[in-house]
């Protein structure tokens, strides 16, 4: 358990010191997701990176309290109630245009060769040997990308 906190706090809490204003609310989420890392061990496929793993289930849980907050700030106790879950306010309207763009600038960093690898796995074209070792280049250098900024 001291391992995985002190590999995975650390740019799970960056993650969502970006997304969440509040220091407390940061806090709070970055405690929550190592809980659910454990809760959900079970689930975690071998071979896979486990920080990419652990930093998409920071997203949810940032998106979380994100759209908890929205929702305290905007409606009484009543109203809360008769929300749905895919109720969308104006901070996931937001959340989802930042992260679209920041996407968007992100894939214009790749190589022509690589944004059309990215092209083939996204329509799923089988993959060979050498689109393999293709899609392993590009997404190490998208995760770098993505990531670089929050593990730094």
């Amino acid at each position: 358990m001291d391992e995985v906190m002190r590999l995975v706090h650390p740019p799970v809490r960056a993650l969502a010191g970006k997304w969440l204003a509040h220091e407390a609310d940061a806090d709070d989420v970055a405690q929550e997701v190592i809980v659910d890392l454990f809760r959900r061990a079970h689930e975690f496929e071998l071979g896979k990176d486990a920080l990419t793993w652990a930093l998409t289930i920071g997203v949810w849980h940032c998106r979380t309290e994100r759209k908890r907050r929205s929702r305290r700030r905007h409606h009484g106790a009543d109203a809360l109630d008769a929300l749905g879950d895919d109720a969308e306010g104006p901070d996931e309207v937001l959340m989802a245009n930042e992260t679209r763009a920041h996407f968007q600038s992100v894939l214009s960093e790749l190589s022509e060769s690589e944004r059309e690898t990215f092209d083939e796995v996204l329509r799923g074209t089988p993959l060979s040997a050498a689109l393999r070792k293709r899609k392993e280049r590009m997404l190490t250098k998208l995760k770098r990308l993505l990531l670089g900024e929050v593990l730094s």
